[in-house]
């Protein structure tokens, strides 16, 4: 990947991870963020761009085969995923055993089911056909399960052949049900922006800084503008209960999405100009960290933020306190992050290894260097 479009992405991950906990931070332990706590469901729609994007590297350059993608997905998702879900249930059971009542009035917290809950979450149907079943309190949950069928829809265009392509697409789709499918066009723009990005057209594109400003300003006030002035009603990417708003509402989603990924393709051409330092290279390592927990932070933030509204309600209400709150949250993602997100390749190799033992190709000590 070019080094630009690395940053950028980088970047961008980060913010969209920021974006997020501010606005589950201002709504969940009543931060006095403003603004900055009204962008949420929009930087979900940005990561759907981000992942788009790198999977279809991916599947173009390191996952040369559908075994290599298969397991390189299972090794990313999968430890994540459950770290999550079980540090969900931990401290979920520790919050209720001392506020229950509490627990009990948040709107998203499901206690019903706790093991079917789990078990859907787990196979990733927690979402299909419309239902929107938490376990627990991690209700930003959901974006994963969509995310990982349309890993598994991109393997299929990608990898499958034959008849056996569009069959497998009208069954993902059967199966998945109307909402998965209306958010696949948002990750597939991230998709198209890898291929766009290969082309002649986009390689030789030369824009200066002030330019590039100019262009990020634009790209950023559309959609900013559209959510104040005319989009008022949006509420977040769940809203699929009022059908007369279903086709503005995914418009205005879609535009977030194309908007975005014009910002790779005009802002991160490949090549030369692509190599050259950022003026924000000093904090890059910032956002590259930032980004390498984003994943983390994403999916254990809110359950956290719960747990301390629960605990300590009077605390909520001291805004050093909220600003606090949202710092340790990063710092206790960062921590999980360590098990769950870093030693990805060491899980790859496991996964490989399994299937070597389980199939006796090879022996388990001769597997083949993992890559992400």
């Amino acid at each position: 990947m070019p080094l630009s479009t690395s940053r950028y992405l980088e970047a961008t991950r980060a913010l969209a991870a920021l974006l997020v906990l501010l606005a589950h931070g201002s709504k969940i332990i009543d931060a006095p963020l403003g603004p900055l706590g009204d962008f949420g469901a929009e930087a979900v729609a940005i990561f759907f761009v981000i992942s788009g994007y790198v999977i279809a590297m991916v599947s173009n350059g390191k996952s040369t085969t559908c075994t290599d993608y298969v397991v390189a997905r299972c090794a990313r998702v999968l430890p994540v995923a459950i770290i999550a879900l079980g540090f969900t249930f931990a401290i979920d059971s520790w919050g209720h055993s001392i506020a229950p009542a509490f627990y009990d009035g948040v709107p998203f917290y499901n206690p019903h089911n706790p093991v079917f809950s789990l078990l859907l979450s787990l196979t990733f149907t927690s979402e299909l056909w419309g239902y929107h079943i938490v376990f627990g309190s991690d209700e930003p949950y959901w974006s994963l399960v969509l995310e990982v069928w349309y890993y598994a829809g991109w393997g299929v265009l990608i990898y499958a052949r034959g008849i056996w392509k569009p069959a497998l697409v009208v069954f993902l789709a059967l199966v998945g049900g109307p909402r998965i499918v209306a958010y696949f066009p948002i990750w597939l723009i991230g998709a198209g922006c890898y291929y766009l990005q290969q082309k002649p057209m986009f390689q030789s594109v030369r824009y200066g800084i002030w330019t590039k400003i100019c262009i990020a300003a634009v790209l950023i006030a559309i959609p900013v503008s559209l959510k104040y002035l005319c989009f008022s009603w949006i509420l977040g990417m769940m809203r699929f209960q009022d059908p007369e708003l279903l086709v503005p509402f995914l418009s205005y989603f879609y535009l977030i999405g194309i908007a975005f990924g014009a910002g790779i393709l005009l802002l991160t051409p490949p090549g030369p100009a692509g190599s050259r330092s950022l003026p924000f290279a000093r904090v890059q390592p910032l956002f590259a960290w930032f980004a390498g927990i984003s994943f983390t932070l994403y999916l254990v933030h809110e359950p956290a933020l719960v747990f301390v509204d629960a605990v300590a309600p009077h605390l909520t209400t001291n805004g050093l306190f909220d600003f606090a709150m949202l710092v340790a949250a990063v710092l206790m993602a960062a921590t999980i992050a360590l098990i769950s997100e870093r030693p990805r390749r060491h899980y790859r190799q496991a996964i490989l290894a399994l299937i070597a033992a389980v199939k006796n190709l090879v022996p388990a000590g001769q597997v083949r260097p993992a890559v992400d």
